[in-house]
């Protein structure tokens, strides 16, 4: 079976090759600290490495938006990929919104969606929408129960 990730949700299916390698490095962090061998040098390589290319990918999606080229794929992109910092930051530092990347990550979602004006759009974003909604802090409240209102 040949899944079009960007059909099905409007967003570069490369985003979700970041997601598959947000999770291994989750289970590699898992493994390690079973068996008490976590290098937190190495997972700080490994995670930097990760947030670098995705912040390439977010580079070259405000491009092709600002271009006017594909201008809802790129935003769609932009809006998967800022939850996608925020679970890198939390594999690194746990489920903790005090985290300033963890809040960073949570701000970059919140923009993201104020981009989108499309009500019909928004309702595919289910994942990006939950994942910053779970560790947004009180400066968000508002913005999640209107959208939340509107869905």
């Amino acid at each position: 079976m040949n899944l079009d990730m960007q059909q099905a949700t409007g967003c570069d299916s490369r985003v979700f090759q970041h997601i598959a390698e947000v999770t291994m490095l989750r289970l590699w962090k898992r493994e390690c600290q079973a068996s008490q061998k976590l290098n937190v040098g190495e997972m700080a390589r490994k995670a930097n490495k990760l947030e670098d290319q995705m912040n390439v990918h977010e580079q070259q999606a405000t491009r092709r938006s600002e271009a006017s080229v594909d201008k809802t794929v790129s935003t769609v992109t932009r809006v998967y990929l800022a939850p996608t910092k925020v679970y890198l930051h939390v594999v690194l530092s746990d489920a903790n919104p005090d985290v300033s990347d963890v809040r960073d990550a949570v701000d970059m979602v919140v923009n993201a969606l104020k981009a989108l004006s499309d009500a019909a759009l928004i309702r595919r974003l289910a994942w990006p929408i939950c994942v910053a909604a779970s560790l947004a802090d009180g400066r968000h409240e508002t913005f999640f129960d209107r959208l939340e209102e509107g869905a």
